[in-house]
């Protein structure tokens, strides 16, 4: 048995983002369902991290809090 799973993410600014995976299970199995729940689980998880990671801006480099250590050490000649 194949299945895809497809997770679709949108945020306020209408920017979208789609992560698709395809799961097989040996549907002879008698524990394919827990297989079947185990994998998607597993999946969609991996897959909410990719879409987190599309839909987040990235970090700033200069943070507020954050300052350079060049900007604080003085630096010295030998």
């Amino acid at each position: 048995m194949r299945i895809q799973l497809t997770l679709l993410a949108a945020d306020e600014s209408a920017r979208e983002t789609t992560v698709a995976s395809t799961i097989e299970v040996d549907a002879d199995d008698l524990r394919w369902p827990g297989q079947l729940a185990e994998r998607v689980a597993h999946r969609a998880q991996a897959g909410a991290q990719c879409l987190r990671e599309q839909l987040l801006p990235a970090p700033a480099g200069n943070e507020p809090h954050f300052v350079p250590l060049a900007d604080v050490v003085p630096v010295v000649q030998p």
